[in-house]
């Protein structure tokens, strides 16, 4: 049995290839943010980091897509031209086929800071 995971808004697989296709400001997954500098400049202190994953298994290829098309990762496919956007669902289903289990891995950074407020 083989285990391999898909990681939403990872820049792996279909992900990555077909982000160059979708026009800027639209549809992206995993924009660079650089929230330290951000919190610093809203007059945070004490600034910390932690990184969470979530892994949740799916059991076939139809409920993962589904599931994309019920939250943002929509916007992502919905922003690729329409000739791209059937390349890329098929891609990302031979994909999956490849896979026993399907596993979901999403992943997060939360941060914290105190304010003088």
């Amino acid at each position: 049995m083989t285990s391999r995971t898909r990681r939403s808004g990872s820049s792996t697989g279909p992900f990555r290839e077909f982000q160059p296709l979708i026009p800027e400001g639209q549809g992206r997954l995993s924009r660079p943010l650089d929230a330290e500098r951000l919190l610093t400049a809203a007059g945070f202190t004490g600034i910390g980091e932690t990184a969470i994953e979530q892994r949740l298994p799916v059991p076939d290829a139809d409920t993962f897509w589904n599931w994309g098309l019920s939250h943002g990762s929509r916007a992502y496919f919905d922003a690729l031209p329409a000739d791209a956007r059937t390349e890329f669902e098929a891609r990302v289903r031979a994909e999956l086929s490849t896979m026993d289990p399907i596993v979901f891995a999403a992943g997060a950074h939360l941060w914290k800071g105190t304010s003088a407020a």
